[in-house]
């Protein structure tokens, strides 16, 4: 009988030892999925941050050489700030900005703007309207 007790007393110790474990996984894994959703959460607020900036101007045929401006100075600021793999490219095509400046001429300009895998702006357009 006092050997049937010490048994029952080693199947119960190891059992708990087997749940402790288990419960110590199952915190584990949540927690490891837990903070890798929070990067995940992190990184696509600072995209959007940075979109938002540009987005205002993305597909729009009625942009003024002010506005071209502001998109320039824009990209420059934000390329001080960034890493060179990160740093937006900027495109302008038949944009003359001390001439377009100083006659104040009512011409348009597009703007086109193309992403990354992230979906992280990596490209600007600016091109005149015909």
């Amino acid at each position: 009988m006092e050997n049937a007790s010490k048994a029952l007393l080693m199947a119960a110790s190891v059992l708990i030892g087997v749940l402790l474990m288990t419960l110590m996984a199952y915190v584990f894994y949540f927690s490891s999925d837990y903070s890798s959703k929070i990067k995940d959460n992190i990184a696509a607020k600072d995209i959007y941050q940075t979109n938002v900036k540009f987005e205002i101007y993305n597909e729009r045929n009625d942009l003024n050489i002010h506005d071209v401006q502001t998109i320039i100075n824009l990209v420059e600021d934000y390329n001080k700030e960034t890493e060179p793999p990160n740093k937006i490219s900027l495109n302008v095509t038949s944009v003359s900005l001390e001439s377009e400046l100083i006659e104040d001429r009512e011409t348009t300009y597009r703007c086109k703007m193309s992403y990354n895998n992230n979906k992280k702006i990596k490209e600007i357009r600016i091109t005149k309207n015909p």
